[in-house]
């Protein structure tokens, strides 16, 4: 998991207006890591939040794109939740 996420975060922080996201990842990791479902629910929520906002800069098709991996981690953040 960890080469996958480094990719993602290097991509992000070369973006000015998604270094919020990959600093949020990085927490998330962590938080996996840990096992603090808490934490990791509330970062999801987080990042579904940041990402929909994202898709707001993007075009066409990659921003419904990017709209709907926003929805799928809230969605994740709520199961998770009812699972603490």
């Amino acid at each position: 998991m960890s080469g996958i996420s480094n990719k993602w975060n290097e991509t992000l922080e070369d973006q000015k207006s998604l270094k919020t996201i990959a600093s949020n990842l990085n927490k998330l990791k962590e938080a996996i890591e840990s096992k603090d479902t808490e934490k990791t629910a509330s970062l999801l929520s987080t990042l579904g939040e940041q990402t929909t906002k994202a898709a707001d800069d993007a075009d066409g098709s990659k921003a419904t794109n990017i709209k709907h991996l926003g929805n799928a981690l809230k969605t994740a953040s709520k199961v998770i939740a009812k699972l603490v």
